[in-house]
């Protein structure tokens, strides 16, 4: 016999029902009205901003989050939208803005986020065919155009959205691996052990990560040198090759 689940406690406080919080044909009026109301609060906050950010410090914004009681869930929504625009909105980095300079991000384009609307509501799952119907056949149409775009031929090349670089390395490494283990001989983890990715220096973290998570390990990535304009020594590569 195995050892008891222990027994959770949860303090006596009045749970709210949330009656209306399923979207359904019955909420069908009340999602149109609060995702109006929704999007109002964005846009006014768009036309107030007037830079990136506040600038609030780690500190500051750990006593406000803190502060929170999960316990004490709120009322009604125009309490939570009221909370949401002093814990996140009024502090929140606006990359729309136009002295943002930073990092990856930027603004999104509009159609993005109206097509959002559409993507989260109907909460598609991409899984299989009779969960998604027609989304299967859009990816695939997306995925052709955009391999002959690049000028590769559309019946033979195969593609996957991710959602941003991270994964995008971790997905062709992964495709890397598969096919590189399959040219050599002996067990799986000898194989796994010779295999090496030499990247620059300056390469993006998420390559170490992601050998990491192949199976080969951090120290199969292997930094070359780079020169004052960031470009991998070919000289360095070269000797590594021989090694």
């Amino acid at each position: 016999m195995g050892a008891s689940l222990p027994t959770l406690q949860f303090p006596d406080v009045p749970v709210p029902l949330y009656d209306n919080a399923l979207l359904c044909a019955s909420t069908a009026e009340i999602y149109e009205e609060t995702s109006h109301r929704a999007a109002t609060i964005v846009a006014n906050k768009f036309k107030t901003v007037h830079a990136p950010t506040t600038g609030p410090t780690p500190q500051e914004m750990a006593t406000k989050i803190n502060h929170v009681d999960l316990h004490l869930p709120l009322g009604t929504t125009e309490e939570s939208f009221a909370e949401l625009n002093d814990l996140y909105l009024k502090d929140a980095v606006y990359f729309h803005d136009t002295k943002y300079a930073a990092h990856l991000n930027c603004p999104v384009a509009l159609p993005a986020v109206v097509a959002e609307n559409f993507v989260t509501s109907i909460n598609t799952s991409m899984d299989t065919f009779d969960q998604s119907a027609a989304a299967t056949h859009i990816e695939r149409k997306l995925v052709d155009f955009t391999a002959s775009l690049i000028g590769y031929d559309s019946v033979q090349a195969d593609g996957i959205f991710t959602s941003g670089g991270t994964q995008s390395n971790l997905q062709a490494m992964l495709i890397a691996r598969n096919t590189a283990t399959a040219k050599l001989k002996g067990p799986l983890p000898q194989r796994l052990a010779n295999l090496r990715i030499y990247c620059s220096e300056d390469a993006h973290f998420s390559i170490r990560n992601a050998a990491m998570l192949l199976g080969l390990g951090y120290e199969a990535a292997v930094a070359i040198s780079t020169d004052a304009q960031h470009r991998m020594d070919a000289q360095a590569l070269r000797a590594q090759l021989i090694l």
